[in-house]
């Protein structure tokens, strides 16, 4: 440690001028950046970056001397720095009141300074057990006097956790740790800056959870492994957990926790308001590297785990809402915008279950509703354009809706005949830099302009195809002049599909790199065109698409020219001849 550069290998800690654990604090001021402080036996204060430090603590420890003699045995001393004890372990400033600094030693002592280390008070709980590792100081970001503290004596055979927890600066500590395991000794504990009171503990076998300040605390594992928790840390509103050896893990979205009661457990349902959510855009080439395993989750949503990096946060407004038992009937999530137009529906059922429905036949699969607490991922989307019916290669034919434009929006939950509607907010993506709320707009309606015209050629293909089948049909089971007519028909409908589209398109067969693009993929490669970054279109795009539109526009009006003059010639044939008519779809 170069706040006393010494070389002292081969000497007891009693020898150091200073004395500093193998990891010991370090944090910056949250009231001013240029402030660095850090711990040893001393507090240690730097405002040049480190280039000097000034002790503004006397020795915070016990000092026993029999602690600060080197370790090993008498073949080998292994007097390395690594073993140092009797130093300040734990270090916090208030990030309510500046000035305000809480020291905790590794052999069991607690300080408080409230002028910036003029002056210190010996503020060590009572009920903390001799030679306690203070491990960590949480100053509370609600209350300045108010802070929580972890601390272990794993080291001396005793596993139990230790927490407790002051509201008058110290003047009076409470044990906080009843509900945690006797045997999970606590290293971490942190209070959440937007809930007061809603406390995480880092223990050795993992994470616990406690809504009432410590009063009492519950297991809140989850899919963690049961590992060591040595730090948390809170940030946007995502809990993050450092464990030892077994990674980072984040836990998106703990906003439900906020709010969160436990008299709506005893509701039928409740609905979590979500929490505002940035709209970030598909990016090119998003997942194209990395080693990865794709899973579909029970909502239908495809999961993807990274098995060489990292995985970012889910893209979309994340929904939650909880079940007091898994209702019988359906259960729905509607979004919609700020006035509560529907924009999109997503129910439990099953796609069998979902045939049978009368009542909206467009709403989507997505949905879990099991006991207890669910969660939905929105990806800010409209609904996907239909795709086209007989295409095998369905990747190429399902195109997906618009994102939304940034705003205001609802969510309403149904169960049972009962509603519950929350409001909640779309940013812009916060590394968009400067964007204007009118490009994003006119962004947002063209974009919406090329899915519903890829919806009305995707209709105009499927129905093309439908009649071309009844055609074909006709064609092998008439004769003479129906069937004539049909085959010729059928012919020129054909012809009109393949200006929109390719026909019959196949994996190894006829595709768009060696068929050529037709309109429909000359009207869909224009959404990345236009999506692929937050600012207005450019006017050659907006001219290309109407461009193209014009286009489809023409093939259209064949469509209808056919089934209006070439279809009824054929019909009144078929009628005269007793047999049935084809009938466009």
């Amino acid at each position: 440690m170069t706040t006393w550069p010494e070389f002292t290998v081969g000497q007891g800690a009693g020898e150091y001028r200073y004395r500093f654990a193998w990891t010991y604090p370090l944090f910056f001021s949250p009231h001013d950046p240029n402030t660095l402080y850090i711990g040893g036996n001393r507090v240690f204060r730097s405002t040049d970056e480190g280039q000097s430090w000034v002790p503004v603590s006397p020795d915070l420890t016990k000092a026993d001397p029999e602690t600060l003699l080197p370790s090993g045995g008498p073949v080998n001393r292994e007097a390395l720095g690594a073993e140092t004890y009797a130093t300040v372990f734990a270090l916090a400033e208030s990030p309510l009141e500046q000035d305000l600094l809480w020291a905790g030693s590794d052999d069991g002592l607690v300080h408080l300074s409230r002028d910036g280390g003029e002056s210190w008070t010996d503020v060590t709980p009572e009920g903390l057990p001799e030679r306690a590792l203070v491990s960590m100081l949480e100053p509370s970001p609600h209350a300045p006097g108010t802070c929580t503290l972890a601390a272990t004596r794993y080291k001396l055979d005793d596993y139990q956790p230790y927490l407790f927890r002051t509201t008058d600066h110290g003047s009076s500590w409470t044990r906080v740790d009843g509900g945690i395991r006797r045997d999970h000794f606590t290293r971490a504990v942190r209070e959440d800056p937007n809930r007061e009171g809603l406390l995480f503990a880092g223990t050795e076998c993992g994470l616990y959870l406690s809504f009432d300040a410590g009063g009492s605390w519950e297991r809140f594992q989850l899919n963690l492994p049961v590992t060591p928790i040595h730090d948390l840390k809170i940030k946007d509103g995502d809990l993050v957990a450092a464990t030892h050896g077994r990674s980072f893990w984040i836990l998106d979205d703990i906003t439900p926790l906020h709010g969160f009661d436990a008299a709506q457990l005893k509701d039928d349902a409740h609905l979590f308001a979500p929490r505002a959510s940035a709209r970030i855009l598909p990016r090119l080439f998003l997942g194209a590297y990395g080693a990865k395993v794709t899973e579909k989750t029970p909502e239908g949503w495809d999961e993807v785990t990274y098995l060489d990096t990292g995985a970012n946060p889910p893209r979309g407004a994340v929904i939650g809402y909880h079940l007091r038992k898994r209702p019988r009937g359906e259960v729905t999530l509607t979004i919609g915008d700020a006035d509560g137009n529907p924009i999109r529906t997503f129910h439990n059922r099953t796609d069998e279950e979902k045939a049978e429905r009368k009542d909206d036949p467009h709403a989507e699969v997505g949905i879990t509703a099991d006991k207890g607490f669910n969660r939905f991922l929105w990806d800010m989307r409209h609904p996907r354009v239909t795709a086209i019916r007989g295409d095998d290669v369905a990747a190429e034919t399902v195109i997906q809706g618009a994102m939304v434009p940034p705003g205001s929006y609802q969510v309403t939950l149904a169960v049972g005949g009962k509603r519950w509607t929350r409001s909640f907010t779309i940013h812009v993506d916060p590394t968009a830099g400067r964007v204007l709320k009118r490009d994003l707009q006119a962004q947002y309606r063209l974009w919406r302009t090329i899915t519903d015209r890829t919806e009305e050629v995707v209709g105009a293909v499927n129905r093309m195809r439908d009649l071309r089948e009844q055609l074909g049909g006709w064609s092998r089971r008439a004769s003479g002049e129906a069937a004539a007519q049909a085959t010729e028909l059928n012919e020129k409908v054909l012809a009109l599909e393949s200006r929109l589209t390719v026909p019959d398109r196949r994996p190894g067969w006829t595709d768009t790199n060696n068929a050529g693009a037709r309109l429909l993929d000359k009207l869909t490669a224009l959404i990345p065109v236009v999506s692929v970054g937050d600012y207005r279109p450019t006017d050659q795009a907006e001219e290309a698409i109407e461009d193209i539109a014009g286009r489809i526009d023409e093939v259209l009006s064949a469509i209808d020219e056919l089934i209006g003059g070439d279809l009824r010639a054929l019909n009144d044939r078929l009628d005269a001849d007793g047999t049935p008519r084809i009938v466009p779809g």
